[in-house]
């Protein structure tokens, strides 16, 4: 969600590699440095805003 209660994106994780490729979803932790960037990136877009 960003700041405005809008979602952002969906990040769907499966623990197992099996499970991962049958359903092409990523790793717990691929689904948290993914958040990561998306997160940086929404602050950077607010911060770019706010200082135009």
């Amino acid at each position: 969600m960003d700041s405005g209660d809008v979602v952002a994106a969906y990040i769907y994780v499966a623990a197992g590699r099996e499970r991962q490729t049958q359903t092409r979803r990523v790793s717990p932790a691929e689904g948290l440095a993914a958040a990561k960037v998306i997160a940086r990136a929404l602050t950077d877009a607010i911060e770019r805003g706010s200082t135009s």
